[in-house]
């Protein structure tokens, strides 16, 4: 259970009287399962391509499932192929890197943060290893009207805001794959970057890189610390104000670091 479809802590309650009983002498652990490995089949990468290339202002946002897929290169290749912004969530930082020109960042809990305004503006989303339980997609589709092409090993849940179009249930790194190769057929691209959005982080987190106050700026202490820290190395942060801002401003190149 803990390793099918959404990976996670996975708590098994037994009847009291069971718990309480002792275990069999030699017991052994069950074997488990070997995981299933879905290809999405033609007709539906054809189906997806048909509708990303009908679209006008695409964008990617992209969760936690690139990096459970190890889909990284295939999410850059996509990315690179169409040439449209990609943002991620909190646990999806690091699957896109913060130094591609399409970079995004991350998307944050504030109603309007600067990469809101690329959603505002979107009128489809390529939601890609994404889930709603990893952000409230209110504040990106609140009309719930952009079209929505789901990519991920289950269904997503029911949500008001989440209506989508395409549920693509398969292995993502695969799907990405295929999808890449049937865009590049048809010679799908849009140039729709947003550079001012860029701007505006890297600006904040230049901002307080000589800043001396007391107490220390959260932008400061973010720029030390990426300073200080070599590339690749994990970096633990623990929930609260401190999380979002490190998720809004620390640069990362690779998923789960």
């Amino acid at each position: 259970i803990a390793q099918r479809k959404r990976p996670g802590a996975t708590c098994l309650i037994l009847p009291e009287n069971v718990a309480e009983l002792p275990a069999r002498p030699h017991s052994h652990p069950l074997p488990l399962p070997r995981p299933m490995h879905i290809v999405p089949s033609p007709d539906t990468i054809v189906e997806a391509a048909e509708m990303i290339q009908a679209a006008h202002h695409p964008l990617i946002l992209a969760g936690n499932g690139v990096a459970r897929s190890h889909a990284k290169q295939a999410l850059l290749e996509l990315a690179d192929q169409l040439d449209i912004p990609v943002a991620t969530t909190f646990e999806g930082k690091g699957v896109f890197p913060d130094d591609h020109p399409n970079a995004l960042g991350v998307v944050g809990f504030m109603r309007h943060d600067y990469e809101n305004f690329a959603f505002d503006t979107a009128d489809m989303i390529l939601a890609i290893g994404f889930s709603i339980q990893q952000f409230d997609p209110a504040k990106i589709n609140p009309h719930d009207d952009k079209t929505i092409i789901h990519i991920n090993t289950f269904v997503e849940d029911t949500d008001a805001h989440y209506s989508t179009a395409l549920n693509i249930m398969a292995d993502i790194e695969p799907t990405l794959r295929s999808l890449v190769q049937e865009l590049r057929r048809r010679n799908v691209t849009f140039g729709g970057v947003h550079p001012r959005i860029r701007d505006l982080l890297r600006d904040e987190y230049l901002s307080c890189r000589t800043d001396e106050g007391f107490p220390m700026k959260p932008q400061r202490i973010i720029y030390d610390i990426r300073r200080a820290v070599a590339f690749g190395w994990p970096v633990l942060v623990d929930t609260g104000a401190l999380k979002m801002w490190m998720a809004r401003l620390y640069p990362k190149f690779n998923p789960t670091t």
